[in-house]
This record gives structure tokens, sequence and C-alpha cells, in this order.
């Protein structure tokens, strides 16, 4: 996966959502002093802290992955995730640090909703991406089963809007 780069997702350019709310249990307020790091599809840290963010982000499958600091367990809690982004809809999420610093954190999927205009910000130094546009010439090479580059073509099945060519054969990942 890239970091918040849609050229890794197909779709119709508009963005999504994944909003992303870290909890601890009332009893470990200690860890009020160790904010919750989050990435996005292996990208670089984002420093979330504790609380709710919107991060917008092209529609797609993306891995989220949460942890803790916590003095010299450097990972406390950490544990990844696979969300679902719709264009146009915000997928809430829920991580949550475990009550034992050796346990893995808690991922649950609070739905979805509508996304707001200008609602959430990218990181700092990270910029969403406009999807890209299927290329009709590159798809018909690679209808007649020759060479094309890999991207984000016109499903040949007529089920989906893009489907991935990897420059050899169509891949599964459709949009």
């Amino acid at each position: 996966m890239t970091n918040y780069n849609a050229s890794a997702h197909g779709g119709s350019g508009e963005m999504g959502g994944i909003e992303v709310t870290t909890a601890y249990m009332p009893l470990a307020f200690v860890l009020l002093f160790f904010p919750a790091k989050i990435f996005i599809d292996d990208g670089p840290e984002i420093p979330h802290g504790w609380g709710t963010k919107v991060y917008p982000i092209a529609p797609g499958r993306h891995r989220v992955r949460a942890y803790t600091p916590y003095f010299f367990i450097f990972k406390m809690g950490d544990a990844t995730f696979d969300v679902d982004v719709q264009p146009g809809q915000v997928t809430g999420t829920k991580w949550k640090a475990p009550w034992l610093i050796f346990l893995a954190g808690v991922w649950e999927v609070l739905g979805l909703r509508p996304m707001q205009p200008g609602e959430g910000s990218a990181p700092a130094g990270i910029q969403p991406q406009a999807q890209p546009q299927p290329q009709p010439q590159m798809a018909e090479a690679a209808a007649a089963g020759g060479t094309a580059p890999a991207g984000w073509l016109p499903d040949p099945s007529g089920q989906h809007q893009v489907r991935y060519w990897d420059g050899n054969a169509w891949t599964e990942h459709v949009n």
C-alpha cells in the first residue's frame, strides 16, 4: 500500500475518510501522559493523541495501526486493522488500549457516515491525492491480452467501474 496515495486505490475521484477514536479504560488514567500513535498504510507516524480525529483518504482498503509508547514497553497495545473506505463516506473506527501492557489493543468499526465538506485534515507533510482516471488506450491493450503498463483500467467484466491490471493479468482489486 502507499501513503495517502490514491494511485493504489481506484475510484471516482471523491475522497473518503477514516475517523479514528483512541481510548483507554478510566483506571488506566496514567496513559494520558503517553499519547497514542497512528500509522495509515505503513506511512509516517501520526501523533494522534487520545480522542477522535478524521483523516481524509482515497476510497479503498487501508491498513491502520495504533499503539501507545509506554515507559520501556515502546509499543503498548500495538494492533493493526484493515478499514474499507467508501467515496464520500467516513468510516468510524475505535482503538482501545489494553488493560495489561503486553496485550494487543482492540479495534472495532463504529460505522459509516457522510463526509462533511472540509472535514478532517491530512497529517503535516502528507497530501491526499485525487483518484486516477482509467486510461482507455491501455484498457484496450489489456483487454486484448496484450501488454499494458500496470494501472486502474475500466473493468472488462462491466461489474465494477475500474479493476487493477498488474501488467500481466487482471487482479481481484476493484472499485
